[in-house]
């Protein structure tokens, strides 16, 4: 009887311990997952407050010229930067599905896979990326569109240069394979 009440007391010291854990564990998880969204928010709100700015500097370019041609990069930078990131994200299924191929075949593909997931975590960051043109005074325009277009320029090298890289590491998998 004694013995059993020992094995009661310590099963339940055990269970609370571990609910403990489990308990400092979620809120831990639950606590990050709040810092990320709340990291998001305020990206997301100072995007807005940069979009703002900018059709408030839009509207101060007096030629009708220039507005129009800062109007049209603006939009032509969103498109480029969704098209590109598309085309990585494309290049990268058919990566993935090749991968699959080469698992089924019993080929050792950690590194490839590792590859390809941290291309396609560059590229998902990529895409999420909002290009504000910020813009000081008109006779400044064409070098502070030009900063906005390089920094696109290579933040898509950047990313590209990962695609290729796990491209690379499929094809080294292939020729070990052989």
């Amino acid at each position: 009887m004694v013995v059993l009440t020992v094995i009661l007391i310590a099963f339940f010291l055990v269970n609370t311990h571990v609910s403990a854990i489990e308990t400092s564990s979620v809120k831990s998880s639950t606590a990050s997952a709040v810092k990320e969204k709340q990291e998001i928010k305020d990206k997301l709100q100072n995007t807005k407050a940069k979009r703002e700015e900018f059709l408030q500097k839009k509207e101060t370019i007096q030629d009708a010229k220039k507005k129009a041609i800062v109007e049209r990069i603006d939009l032509k930078i969103a498109n480029i930067n969704k098209k590109r990131t598309d085309q990585m994200t494309e290049h990268l299924k058919k990566m993935l599905t090749i991968l699959g191929k080469l698992q089924d075949r019993g080929i050792d593909t950690a590194a490839a896979q590792t590859a390809i997931t941290a291309a396609q975590t560059a590229v998902n960051s990529q895409a999420a990326k909002e290009y504000v043109l910020t813009l000081s005074t008109e006779n400044k325009l064409k070098a502070d569109v030009g900063g906005t277009v390089k920094q696109l320029e290579q933040d898509l090298k950047t990313v590209n240069k990962l695609v290729i890289a796990a491209k690379q590491s499929i094809a080294d998998a292939i020729k070990n394979a052989k």
